[in-house]
């Protein structure tokens, strides 16, 4: 067999797929020369129950290959034919008296038996690490991620009164949610923009942000401040542009119902001018047609109909495409201003639960999968062999 091969089975529930699953994990021992072969098997569920019901169908289906049991006759038919087509026949007489040997050391070496819940086998493997994860033997293994991310928002918010720069994070954050007229409960919405410290790309770029505040403690409020200044030259062209345009209109005795939809060009222009960003709808299908098409200006009842083709090609279309880029630059920065201090809080909110974990001698199990990445990474994997006690060749995956 192709050790490198990949097989997957689709079978819906009650369909037998315990019995295929039994079927190719005893083929493989079976295989086998080794009488500890079922170390190098591991055999993954997802629930406690499913693993139970893996252990128990798999040494049931043994001991009746092993003592010729009835109720085993469709299973051991089964299991002749795929040695068959592994290109390892057996014979009746083979397949029991190996099955008894097999069954003996599972019996006796029951702990080295790796059919588990996946929780359960990242357990085992963290704790037997528990050097290199600088905890203690007897460490916890904590999987509610909620649980702790509550606990270390409403630590953070306990404590913001001792850490001037966490004040101001969380003070800026709740002055942006008031002008928004966001929802007043603080820890609930920390708690909504939190949940990404768990997620693997968060993880995985943590350390940028943490290079960051480490070089400059006041980046947040620098990023700030230049934004501001961004946000304030677009504020400014807004209204140079609508004063260029209105201008240009008084010079050629142009009215806002000489353009089609009685003006809706300029009432954008006005909107932005004001500062009203909220009503300013810069997707309408006008708009977008004013962009890049002349005849799309005027009126179908306005007598200067040239005149403001006229002027679109050489002076209207470049201020709206220009505006229109300039608005987009806007509302980038807008959206980096009012989230800027969310990336603050997470901080504070990460090494706070970090506090906490060694604290209480603690392991998050959603941890688990980056912690293991960055220890085998670059190096060879029978480290992490050596630990679990044993080198997995097969991984079955119960799903």
């Amino acid at each position: 067999m192709d050790s490198s091969k990949l097989k997957i089975y689709k079978a819906s529930a009650g369909s037998g797929k315990t019995f295929t699953l039994a079927l190719e994990y005893i083929r493989e021992l079976l295989m086998k020369q080794s009488r500890d072969a079922h170390r190098h098997i591991l055999a993954v569920t997802f629930t406690k129950d499913a693993t139970g019901e893996m252990k128990n169908r798999i040494l049931s289906e043994l001991y009746g290959l092993a003592f010729d049991c009835p109720d085993s006759g469709t299973f051991g038919k089964a299991l002749s034919e795929a040695l068959r087509r592994s290109g390892h026949p057996m014979n009746d007489e083979e397949i029991r008296e190996k099955s008894k040997l097999i069954l003996h050391s599972i019996l006796h070496d029951y702990s080295h038996l790796n059919i588990t819940t996946i929780d359960s086998f990242f357990q085992k493997v963290l704790r037997n690490l528990a050097r290199e994860l600088g905890r203690g033997s007897r460490f916890n293994l904590e999987m509610n991620t909620l649980k702790v991310l509550s606990e270390a928002v409403h630590a953070v918010i306990e404590q913001a009164n001792e850490d001037p720069q966490l004040l101001d994070w969380l003070m800026a954050y709740i002055e942006g949610k008031l002008d928004e007229g966001g929802y007043w409960r603080i820890d609930r919405e920390m708690m909504d923009f939190s949940r990404c410290i768990f997620n693997e790309y968060f993880q995985e770029h943590e350390y940028i942000l943490k290079s960051q505040l480490e070089s400059d403690a006041s980046v947040f409020k620098k990023i700030k401040e230049s934004h501001s200044e961004i946000q304030s030259g677009c504020k400014d062209f807004f209204k140079n542009v609508y004063e260029e345009m209105t201008e240009v209109m008084l010079q050629n005795a142009l009215e806002p119902g000489d353009f089609n939809r009685n003006g809706v060009v300029l009432n954008f222009l006005s909107k932005l001018a004001s500062g009203d960003f909220q009503t300013a709808n810069a997707g309408t299908a006008t708009i977008k047609d004013c962009c890049s098409d002349a005849s799309k200006w005027p009126s179908g009842k306005t007598k200067k109909k040239d005149t403001v083709i006229a002027l679109a090609e050489s002076c209207f279309m470049r201020l709206l495409n220009t505006t229109l880029d300039v608005l987009r630059k806007y509302h980038t920065s807008r959206m980096i201003t009012q989230n800027i201090h969310q990336l603050g809080l997470i901080w504070d909110i990460t090494n706070e639960i970090s506090r906490q974990n060694a604290e209480n001698n603690r392991f998050m199990l959603s941890d688990t999968a980056l912690f293991l990445n960055r220890m085998i990474d670059d190096s060879d994997t029978s480290f992490i062999y050596e630990k679990i006690g044993a080198e997995i060749k097969h991984v079955m995956i119960d799903e």
